[in-house]
């Protein structure tokens, strides 16, 4: 058997979640680590419960969350269940290790990564097929690494000036 980490969300367009709601349902829960979240017409739950499969392990935490949500009052809308997640906890500690912000990139960077000076990448960023940045800062444009190497992949890079095409006099 392994433990899983489980969430439910349930969405309620006619119901106004409340902190008490919240607190109950995490009481419900407090032998599975609960932690719970709620908005005007929304609620999450996420806990742990042990199970042979990810199947199991659904079946189990959707009996786990429906009885919760009993107990906090909330009768007959158990089924309005709009979001539900299972990843063993193995998976879940790994993904909790990975950073989940972006590796960005601004002019000095960009210049770096296309071995150019700066003002040069700088002109690079204003031609149309070039990556939009994602923000605009005081301190200049900023990209996403990836939509970076994306584009480079396809660059057709000529290095160099360009020739000059020689003026003929008359």
């Amino acid at each position: 058997m392994r433990e899983w980490s489980v969430r439910f969300e349930i969405r309620l367009p006619d119901f106004v979640f409340s902190e008490d709601h919240a607190d109950e349902v995490v009481d419900a829960l407090k032998r599975h680590k609960p932690a719970v979240s709620y908005g005007a017409h929304t609620m999450s739950a996420s806990f742990c419960v042990g199970a042979d499969s990810p199947m199991r392990a659904a079946e189990s935490g959707l009996r786990l969350f429906r009885s919760a949500l009993e107990k906090a009052g909330i009768k007959g809308l158990q089924d309005r269940i709009s979001g539900v997640e299972i990843q063993n906890l193995d998976d879940l500690d790994r993904s909790l290790k990975e950073s989940n912000v972006a590796d960005l990139v601004g002019v000095a960077e960009l210049a770096k990564i296309l071995k150019v000076s700066k003002q040069r990448a700088s002109e690079l960023a204003r031609i149309p097929d070039f990556p939009k940045p994602i923000a605009n800062l005081a301190s200049g444009p900023v990209w996403k690494k990836t939509a970076i190497a994306r584009h480079i992949g396809s660059w057709p890079r000529r290095p160099g000036r360009p020739k000059r095409t020689a003026a003929t006099s008359p």
